[in-house]
């Protein structure tokens, strides 16, 4: 996993439960918002959601809430599907 317990569970309570995608080009005009349930972490569906990354590991990016990013699912599959256009 690439969050600890506790850093997880610390940047949950900062999204407030919510997906905190901000990007453009992923369907919504400003933050997703879309509700999610703690026990769908990295589950695909209603509900599901993926913590990720603000800043790699591998780039100095650190195990704290402030570098953990609460996306839903469809967010975060947007995410992947432009990382990998990129590469």
């Amino acid at each position: 996993m690439l969050f600890s317990p506790r850093t997880l569970r610390e940047a949950w309570k900062l999204a407030q439960g919510r997906c905190e995608c901000q990007r453009d080009g992923h369907g919504h005009a400003d933050r997703c918002g879309e509700p999610l349930s703690w026990q769908y972490c990295e589950l695909i569906g209603p509900g599901g959601w993926q913590p990720t990354l603000w800043q790699p590991l591998s780039e100095g990016g650190k195990d704290a809430p402030e570098n953990c990013e609460i996306l839903c699912w469809k967010c975060a599959a947007a995410n992947l599907d432009e990382a990998s256009a990129v590469s």
